[in-house]
């Protein structure tokens, strides 16, 4: 059967403004996450700094929800393709989607993990997020759903291991399954398993529906990274946490035990208290305690007060998080009596991560973090990181005036020498003028494209063996990039480690 000529057009067009759309709410999303870490840079005080980093985060989640929702457009496929994730990463990705929303309808939601489940492993990762984000909104939205608990266990079968996700939804509505059935977040779900050979259940459970698949997924060997360096925590460290949301509960306890803490979940101040004085008593050690600031109802200097008092450790760290934005200015403003030096403050959205930034700051372990990122604390390190880069001449192929302001605030402050061509026609004068070290080139310009300016720099003998790198919104681009003679390839958002990093690569030592 011939193939309708108006069908191809179609489907034609469908793929072009997907790909053009991509590239349209990529580009300010890209602005936004660099533009706020070149803010935080400049190290403003703490309750700016919350927020920038907040901006920064849901700009990020926006990010990689966009790519999920475009791979499902442009190509089922790559939904569908395995990678390399950590489990607590995933999982913060769908509590933070689902945050507001949840919070909006009073839902209370569990998180129960099997003890086997590793923290690392290969399997497709876009489609377990779309397929739980989609599946709890439909919970929350269409079920009414007020309790939810999401279950992750272990199963062998067929030479691998299967991924399997439970998810419990509370309804008195005998044809609620039906319903569902008709639905097309659930037929678009179930469309997505049958693509990795899964499907997608439901069933009438006497506490509600529930919804169940599984996903073949390979256990990876490696560890999930941490935060700070073996050894650096010494001897026992006891964390007590009161936080009502079971949800982020168990992904946080999960995240402070990869780093060695010993975590304790109470229900009350109380019962934190009562475990931190008995820890001080019998066993020493460091102790902290963590606070969920919806538990707290505006008394967060009373319970602090209380936890000490009853503790009988006057600096006992006390870290409140879930804090939202508004109350954050005002705790961070508001002359408090306790001491804000041993108090840490989260701001929503909230992750293993931002908690464990703020027990470094409190504990003053800060600098001493195990990342693998460009060191920025330190004048000398600063200084080291100049004088690699002294000089360099750099073209800057790009017609974003704001990623051109990106570009040029993190190589100047690194004694680059950066020139700017908004065009491909300028980008020719400035090659056949000049010898650079390397240049940065964005692949679309409003005269050319980068893979033809590139072919021109590859023929030119002025720049002929200068490092060309692509700076590309979509990472589908890579192959193309390299066939038409670029060095290397930077998806945006591109952080200012990651330039430098690939900077670095082709100019001279590497930064470790």
């Amino acid at each position: 059967m011939k193939e309708n000529p108006s069908d191809t057009r179609s489907k034609f067009s469908i793929h072009s403004l997907v790909v053009d759309l991509r590239h349209e709410i990529r580009s300010p999303l890209n602005s936004i996450i660099n533009m706020a870490e070149l803010a935080l840079k400049m190290r403003p005080e703490k309750a700016v700094t919350d927020h920038l980093q907040s901006i920064e985060s849901c700009a990020s989640r926006l990010l990689s929800l966009l790519d999920d929702i475009m791979d499902v457009a442009e190509d089922q496929k790559s939904v569908t393709d395995s990678s390399i994730f950590y489990l607590t990463s995933l999982l913060e990705e769908v509590r933070e989607s689902i945050e507001d929303l949840r919070h909006a309808n009073g839902v209370v939601m569990a998180l129960n993990i099997d003890d086997e489940m590793p923290e690392c492993f290969k399997a497709p990762r876009a489609l377990m997020r779309y397929v739980l984000t989609q599946l709890l909104d439909l919970a929350i939205r269409q079920l009414g759903s007020k309790y939810i608990t999401l279950k992750l266990q272990w199963s062998p079968r067929n030479k691998g291991l299967v991924f399997t996700m439970e998810m419990l939804l509370s309804s008195d509505d005998a044809e609620i399954d039906r319903e569902i059935l008709k639905g097309h977040k659930f037929a678009l779900c179930s469309s997505l398993l049958k693509e990795v050979g899964s499907g997608l259940d439901v069933y009438k459970e006497a506490s509600g529906v529930v919804f169940t698949f599984a996903v073949d997924a390979e256990r990876m060997s490696q560890e999930a990274p941490r935060y700070f360096p073996q050894g650096l925590i010494g001897g026992p460290f006891h964390i007590a946490m009161v936080n009502s949301d079971g949800f982020s509960s168990e992904m946080i306890c999960r995240r402070l035990a990869r780093e060695g803490f010993s975590v304790r979940t109470e229900v009350s101040v109380k019962g934190a208290a009562g475990f931190l004085a008995k820890k001080a008593s019998t066993q020493g050690g460091g102790l902290l305690c963590i606070l969920n600031c919806q538990d707290l109802k505006e008394r967060e200097d009373k319970e602090i007060e209380f936890l000490r008092k009853a503790t009988g450790i006057s600096d006992l760290p006390v870290i409140i998080v879930g804090i939202p934005a508004t109350r954050m200015m005002e705790m961070s403003m508001a002359g408090s009596e306790i001491s804000r030096k041993q108090v840490g403050l989260v701001m929503k959205p909230f992750g293993g991560d931002k908690i464990l930034a703020e027990i470094s700051r409190i504990m003053g372990w800060a600098g001493q973090e195990a990342t693998t990122t460009l060191p920025q604390a330190s004048d000398g390190q600063e200084e080291d990181q100049r004088a690699r880069f002294q000089g360099l001449k750099v073209l800057v192929v790009e017609d974003d005036r704001i990623n051109q302001q990106i570009l040029l605030g993190i190589l100047k402050d690194k004694g680059i020498k950066p020139v700017i061509a908004s065009t491909g026609s300028a980008a020719k004068k400035a090659i056949q003028r000049r010898k650079f070290h390397a240049i940065f080139m964005d692949i679309k310009l409003p005269d050319d494209n980068g893979y033809e300016l590139t072919l021109f720099i590859r023929e030119n003998k002025l720049n002929q063996d200068t490092p060309v790198i692509a700076l590309t919104a979509s990472t589908s681009d890579r192959k193309k990039c390299l066939d038409a003679g670029m060095n290397d390839f930077l998806t945006k958002p591109y952080s200012e480690v990651n330039i430098l990093k690939t900077l670095a690569k082709w100019t001279g030592p590497d930064l470790d």
